[in-house]
């Protein structure tokens, strides 16, 4: 697998779980991931790319590793883009079982009130 398509399934991975937790926390499922992809996009190219002393060269921006626009460290970005996917399942599941059991007491009151 190239880079490329590595770098491609990691951005996907990332803002797909970002607009997972948007739409599980009530907000916009279009507005609030491209608002963070903005704000990713601007945070991860201030700066100076390379800070070169002699033979040590290091880069400026420490958002520069874990952004999944500039991704300057694969391995780094694809940890967070997994944690976020993990974070985000977590929590879809946690808010699927609170409201499938809030459903669960609707109908069976429901179901006492219909019966007496």
């Amino acid at each position: 697998m190239s880079l490329y398509l590595l770098g491609s399934v990691i951005f996907a991975t990332a803002y797909y779980a970002i607009a997972v937790l948007s739409v599980t926390a009530g907000l916009d499922n279009f507005g609030i991931p491209l608002l963070i992809f903005l704000v990713d996009l601007i945070a991860g190219g201030e700066g100076n790319r390379l800070v070169s002393g002699g033979f040590n060269v290091r880069w400026s921006n420490p958002y520069y590793y874990i952004s999944s626009i500039h991704q300057g460290n694969v391995f780094i970005v694809s940890a967070v883009a997994a944690g976020l996917l993990i974070v985000s399942y977590i929590v879809l599941l946690k808010k699927g079982y609170r409201n499938n059991d809030q459903n669960r007491r609707i109908e069976q009151e429901v179901w006492f009130k219909n019966r007496s």
